[in-house]
C-alpha cells in the first residue's frame, strides 16, 4: 500500500473499508432479525450465537468510521467533520463527496508548508558554451 504522507492512502482503501464495513453491519443485523433457521444455529441463550452478529456489527461500525475518515482527509475535510458525517451512513459519504474535490499533490504541499509557494526563487544560469 502506497501511503503518501501529505496526500493520503489510495481512494481504493477507503472504498474497501466502506465496502468491508457495510457488509458485516449487514451480516450481523440478518443474524439477528433474519429467518429462523438462522436463529436455531444457536445452542444455547447467551452463549456465542448471540455475542457473534454484535461483534459484527461493531467491527462493521469501526471499519466504516476508519474509511469515512479516511476518505474525508484524501478530500482534505478535517478529522472530526468527517468522523461527524461518516456517522451519517449513505448521506454522509455523498456530503462528503460533493463537499470537497481530492487534494492534488501541490495543494497538499501548500497546505503542508504556508507561504512557501507564494516565495520566488532567481534561477541562475551558468554559462554555458557553444556547440559549434
Amino acid at each position: 500500500m502506497n501511503m503518501n504522507r501529505i496526500v493520503g492512502p489510495h481512494p481504493g482503501v477507503c472504498a474497501f473499508l466502506l465496502a468491508a464495513g457495510g457488509c458485516l453491519v449487514l451480516a450481523g443485523v440478518y443474524w439477528i432479525r433474519g429467518p429462523e433457521s438462522v436463529k436455531q444455529m444457536e445452542a444455547e441463550p447467551g452463549g456465542i450465537g448471540e455475542v457473534v452478529p454484535w461483534v459484527l456489527i461493531g467491527l462493521g461500525v469501526l471499519l466504516w468510521l476508519a474509511g469515512s475518515v479516511l476518505f474525508g482527509r484524501v478530500r482534505g475535510v478535517s478529522l472530526w467533520l468527517s468522523l461527524l458525517l461518516g456517522s451519517l451512513t449513505i448521506p454522509g459519504i455523498v456530503i462528503l463527496a460533493v463537499m470537497r474535490k481530492p487534494l492534488t499533490a501541490h495543494e497538499a504541499w501548500e497546505r503542508q508548508n504556508p507561504g512557501m509557494a507564494k516565495q520566488r526563487v532567481r534561477r541562475e544560469y551558468r554559462d554555458v558554451k557553444p556547440l559549434y
